[in-house]
């Protein structure tokens, strides 16, 4: 866990990885799904998963995604460039939220993998 109390990108991958590659992943609210990946605004040098309703990812279009970032720089909110390592804490927002949700788990059930969130800070 990072100081914030959120998953690192490393323990999210290292997670996903566990799953069978075919098992649809969602978030622990609203049955909504992971988008993309972008710089967190509350904190820009940390990673976020966005959201939606539309389409299902399947594991292994996640882990794909996630491993992508690793070494990826992002632009941040307001600018600026941040490159993603293993250590970076992973929150839950879209474009220009920044309401302190993080990836706190990961529960890999029978037919899903479900990503569990809290509210985290410093």
């Amino acid at each position: 866990m990072s100081p914030f109390g959120t998953m690192t990108l490393g323990e999210l991958i290292d997670a996903i990885s566990a799953a069978a590659p075919s098992k649809s992943v969602s978030f622990d609210f609203y049955r909504m799904s992971p988008t993309e990946l972008r710089s967190y605004r509350g904190y820009y040098e940390h990673l976020a998963v966005g959201f939606s309703e539309a389409g299902q990812k399947d594991a292994v279009d996640f882990l794909e995604q996630l491993m992508g970032a690793v070494g990826s720089t992002f632009e941040g909110y307001k600018g600026g460039s941040y490159r993603m390592t293993r250590d970076t804490p992973v929150w839950v927002a879209n474009l220009g939220d920044c309401r302190d949700t993080g990836i706190v788990g990961v529960q890999i059930t029978e037919f899903e993998v479900i990503l569990q969130t809290a509210r985290c800070s410093l």
